[in-house]
């Protein structure tokens, strides 16, 4: 079975054009899930007191973990991430982000990942997010009005299993939207101990402001185009998100992450494990 971004069995020809740009020229990297390395490119982890993805909790312990056998969607093993939290926290958060390099040029994202949340996520698991981001620093982004930093292009996505809705993130805003189409929100429901599989459409337009104003003050703006999860293809209808001024120390990159939030509550032993597998990022 072909790999490439631009291959999903459960779409239509048409949908897929639609979707992931027919023949615009993606760059894509593919069995990120595969990769072991560290640093930039390579993965980094974030979690509390050294970094801060949210939350308040600092886990007891973070594993992941590479070429796991027993859950897997090709022949080369996932990648898993468990996290043990304190019972005593409020929400603990952690995050693994693949850095892969410098593109200030790239304008769209499609992401392509399996995902597997085993039986303690339904206990302990309330997001599973999954973001794109470029940390923008040329001279376009940073003469933007109100973006001196460079532009924080912040494509969040998350699955929020408290509310089983599907959530985009405002940059500018720093806040959490439900994510709407057509039907209404779009859904949000994870299974656990099930193989999901979520794809995405999102592009900015270098220098565009016209779409986003947050608190009186203009961001550039950030359009999430099309979510498919598990085959079903939604357009998004409140696409326009700010993107945001960058945070000085951040490095100048574009790169792929996802994140696992728990709480509150948690558990003093116990803590949920997620399973990634097939992730692919193509960017033009």
């Amino acid at each position: 079975m072909t790999n490439g971004i631009l291959t999903f069995l459960l779409l239509t020809a048409a949908a897929s054009a639609q979707i992931f740009g027919g023949s615009n020229p993606y760059t894509t990297l593919s069995n990120i899930d595969d990769l072991t390395g560290t640093g930039n490119p390579g993965w980094n982890q974030c979690i509390l007191p050294g970094c801060n993805p949210g939350g308040t909790g600092t886990p007891t312990s973070v594993t992941q973990t590479f070429g796991v056998a027993t859950q897997e969607k090709d022949a080369n093993g996932s990648m898993s991430v468990a996290m043990v939290a304190p019972s005593s926290s409020g929400g603990t958060n952690e995050l693994q982000t693949y850095k892969i390099g410098v593109n200030d040029s790239i304008t769209h994202f499609a992401l392509d990942v399996w995902f597997y949340c085993d039986s303690n996520c339904g206990t302990y698991v309330n997001q599973l997010e999954f973001d794109d981001a470029l940390f923008c620093t040329s001279t376009a982004c940073t003469s933007f009005p109100n973006t001196p930093n460079g532009v924080n292009y912040m494509f969040g996505s998350q699955f929020n299993r408290q509310s089983g809705i599907f959530q985009i993130f405002n940059q500018g805003a720093g806040a959490w939207i439900n994510a709407t189409y057509s039907g209404g929100n779009i859904p949000g429901t994870v299974t656990t101990n099930t193989w999901h599989h979520l794809q995405e459409n999102v592009h900015l337009v270098s220098g565009d402001g016209t779409s986003c104003t947050y608190a009186a003050t203009t961001y550039p703006t950030e359009y999430y185009d099309s979510i498919i999860i598990d085959g079903t293809l939604y357009k998004v209808t409140n696409t326009g998100m700010c993107a945001g001024n960058l945070n000085a120390s951040f490095a100048h990159v574009y790169l792929t992450q996802a994140q696992m939030d728990i709480g509150p509550g948690g558990t003093v032993s116990l803590g949920p494990t997620v399973y990634y597998d097939l992730w692919q990022l193509g960017v033009y």
